[in-house]
């Protein structure tokens, strides 16, 4: 039966230097689990796990099991050696983490890359590119390789970190249509001209029993002045998180680590 560890098994569970962490077909059912291509690949090959090695596989969608990989037939199998663990998704009841949505117009893919790995490690559920007026143009779509580089990255950091919510990463979207499809979540919108602080209105947000955010934060050169309006209008509260002008990737990274500092200390 699937259990919920507490925090001292968090903690020994996911401790430097215990086995290694893997991610699975996301096709293959329960009774048919199998390591994603690439993920035997480095087990194998780089790794050089020996036959009977111990590994963690995880689903992405909260479940990690305890596993033996078989190398002895005729191909790689998994063997179960014990209960797997889950976790509610961020921002349902009893989750370690909200859900964090953070909508942002993607710098240069160089500091793009490192900025997702680090979203993933802070506690972001939802990355969503966000196409502005001063969005360049190599930031308004994602290609499909691009998309599966983003994709590689997320889950290695939830290795790393220890996550078992695999985040996703949205669609392009305008801040228009951004608004439309936020839902009842708390919205805020970083303004370096908000009477507000982001840590005093996401704790407050997070007394209040939110569990969902969506954070917004504009283009280098910020955002025009209609379209900040128009997120405004749509409910997203404006808040300032310094004194001084942020990178893109600064202000994400700042923003998510406040959020989720706000919902784990309520």
């Amino acid at each position: 039966m699937a259990r919920v560890p507490d925090g001292s098994e968090r903690a020994s569970e996911r401790a430097p230097g215990r086995e290694r962490w893997f991610f699975l077909e996301a096709e293959a059912g329960p009774r048919a689990a199998r390591l994603r291509a690439e993920e035997l690949a480095h087990a194998t090959r780089v790794l050089r796990l020996a036959d009977g090695a111990a590994i963690v596989a995880l689903d992405g969608r909260g479940t990690a099991r305890p596993m033996r990989l078989s190398l002895t037939g005729r191909e790689p199998s998994l063997v179960e050696r014990g209960a797997p663990w889950t976790e509610p998704r961020p921002g349902s009841a009893g989750a370690l983490l909200p859900d964090v949505e953070v909508a942002l117009s993607l710098p240069r893919p160089s500091r793009a890359e490192g900025m997702l790995e680090r979203l993933v490690q802070l506690g972001a559920q939802r990355v969503t590119p966000l196409v502005t007026a001063r969005t360049p143009p190599r930031a308004r779509q994602l290609s499909s390789a691009r998309r599966a580089r983003f994709e590689r990255i997320a889950r290695e950091a939830c290795k790393q970190s220890g996550r078992l919510w695999l985040p996703e990463l949205g669609e392009p979207r305008s801040p228009a249509e951004l608004a439309a499809a936020s839902g009842e979540r708390a919205r805020v919108v970083l303004s370096p001209g908000a009477a507000e602080a982001l840590a005093a209105c996401v704790r407050r947000a997070a007394s209040a029993g939110e569990r969902a955010w969506t954070l917004v934060v504009g283009p280098e050169g910020g955002f025009e002045g209609s379209e900040l309006e128009a997120l405004e209008s749509a409910g997203f509260e404006p808040a300032f998180l310094a004194p001084t002008v942020l990178r893109i990737e600064t202000a994400a990274e700042a923003a998510v680590a406040i959020a989720v500092h706000a919902f784990v200390e309520r």
